[in-house]
């Protein structure tokens, strides 16, 4: 491996002239062995021998240094200098990215907007604020007891254009924001992105998005809560593994693994009222819980309706052991092994608990889901004072 510079080519020649050098050692060693003369063969094959070992020695630490390079600096490119073609898109990206830079305080980890070589981050500007950061970690995918607050702003450009100043163009923003709460509590994270009605130039379609993801930490001595999520789709989904079968040790009897996923119906063309449908759920503490309430109730009316019609199972594999203990490693092919109709009824048990959980933990802790959203980013006054995107 070299580094992405002029010098990479100085690295190869190195290298190769370091390979042809071990092989004409090997070649000198295997002559000497055949040959009738043992004095000199030992003495050859040692200085082979040595000749080997030091070229290996030279090329590892060459390479060692290569990597040692740092690596090309990020392209950096400040908002000041970016241009928005949609003016309400880039009146958002500022009010955005202003409340990114209120909450950043001193001594808070800052990453200007820089665009990367990677092509997983391809036309696109990011931008970082974090309470604190790890070396060597990413902050926001902390998931300690401390508190954690990290912010991302990106800015999406065309990097396909053939025009050098697509650069400068912003025609998308997205935002992510992650609040971790020191010791308990709801551990809060929003997505927000959008092309303000046009479509993303790298897949030709519209990227219109909100989800809040909500995630408890609990103390020793609390019971756990559920997960919650929230889109402006209203998808609520339910997705467990069940194994059953393969404990009455006849021939015919194979464990069986269950995937079950079941989501109720989304709902659909509300890509374009994207900020009308957060600012409804962000509304109040008191719109977020009927929001909530009315789409998980939805998946558990489905839930039941789908299992008892013998419907919901995703997938089903066999499972064969390659050796009896338990913890040997397994063989998982496709089983057509119905559910019965006894663990049918555990499936739908196990998944009206689950989805009951959820509801209940909506109706007594939506003041605190509201409170944690507002913790990570001020979403719904960041949108009320834009307009719609165009149509």
């Amino acid at each position: 491996m070299t580094t992405k510079s002029k010098e990479s080519g100085v690295t190869d020649d190195f290298s190769l002239g370091v390979i042809r050098i071990i092989i004409d050692a090997f070649a000198a060693i295997h002559d000497s062995i055949r040959s009738d003369r043992p004095i000199m063969s030992g003495i050859r094959i040692r200085a082979g021998y040595s000749l080997i070992t030091c070229c290996v020695g030279m090329l590892t630490l060459f390479h060692a240094a290569a990597w040692s390079a740092e690596p090309p600096s990020p392209k950096r490119f400040p908002l000041v200098e970016m241009r928005f073609p949609d003016e309400k898109l880039g009146e958002k990206f500022r009010r955005f990215d202003a409340a990114c830079n209120a909450f950043s305080k001193s001594g808070w980890h800052r990453r200007p907007y820089q665009a990367f070589d990677s092509l997983q981050a391809r036309g696109v500007y990011f931008a970082e604020w974090a309470s604190f950061a790890e070396k060597g970690r990413n902050p926001i995918n902390y998931c300690g007891l401390n508190e954690m607050h990290c912010l991302s702003m990106s800015a999406y450009f065309d990097a396909d254009s053939p025009d050098p100043s697509s650069r400068e163009k912003i025609v998308g923003l997205g935002m992510h924001a992650v609040w971790n709460p020191p010791e308990k509590g709801w551990r809060t994270a929003v997505d927000y992105y959008t092309m303000h009605g046009e479509k993303y130039p790298r897949s030709g379609q519209p990227m219109e998005k909100c989800e809040i993801l909500w995630d408890y930490h609990q103390a020793k001595d609390e019971a756990l809560k559920p997960g919650l999520r929230w889109s402006q789709s209203g998808m609520q989904s339910y997705s467990q593994a069940f194994t059953f079968g393969g404990k009455s040790g006849a021939a015919d009897d194979v464990a069986t693994l269950y995937q079950i996923s079941i989501s109720n119906e989304p709902v659909r063309g509300s890509l374009m009222t994207l900020d009308a449908d957060v600012c409804r759920f962000l509304k109040s503490p008191e719109s977020l819980r009927d929001h909530l309430l009315v789409s998980n109730q939805q998946l558990l009316d489905r839930v039941k309706a789908e299992l008892s019609a013998g419907r919901g199972v995703r997938e089903a594999s066999r499972i064969d052991r390659l050796s009896p203990p338990e913890n040997a490693p397994a063989n998982y092919s496709r089983s057509s092994r119905p559910l019965t109709a006894a663990e049918r009824e555990t499936v739908t048990a196990a998944a009206v608990a689950e989805i009951q959980s959820r509801i209940d933990v909506i109706q007594s802790d939506f003041q605190s889901l509201y409170e944690s959203v507002n913790r990570a980013f001020p979403l719904r006054q960041c949108l009320e004072t834009s307009s719609e995107p165009k149509r």
